[in-house]
């Protein structure tokens, strides 16, 4: 019998879709601001490691493999107010 190599390659759909940073901001109109005395007002969100959606069949994610820390999630509310 000859030497046979027998090989397999497996390959990985890691297709995903990760919301590291949100942002929403808000600009309040100056008709609201103008009856109390403010320029100007802002209110936002920020929001850091939301998540991920993932779309393989392992539902592993592909950047932070099983037995690794993922980043902590981290939401920002805020107002800003120019007098």
């Amino acid at each position: 019998m000859g030497n046979y190599v027998f090989g397999c390659i497996l390959t990985e759909d890691a297709s995903h879709i990760r919301f590291q940073e949100v942002n929403l901001t808000y600009n309040v109109p100056t008709k609201f601001i103008d009856k109390i005395g403010l320029n100007s007002a802002r209110v936002y969100t920020q929001a850091n490691n939301l998540g991920t959606i993932l779309f393989n069949d392992f539902g592993e994610d592909p950047e932070y493999p099983r037995g690794t820390i993922k980043p902590q999630t981290t939401v920002t509310f805020g107002v800003q107010l120019n007098f």
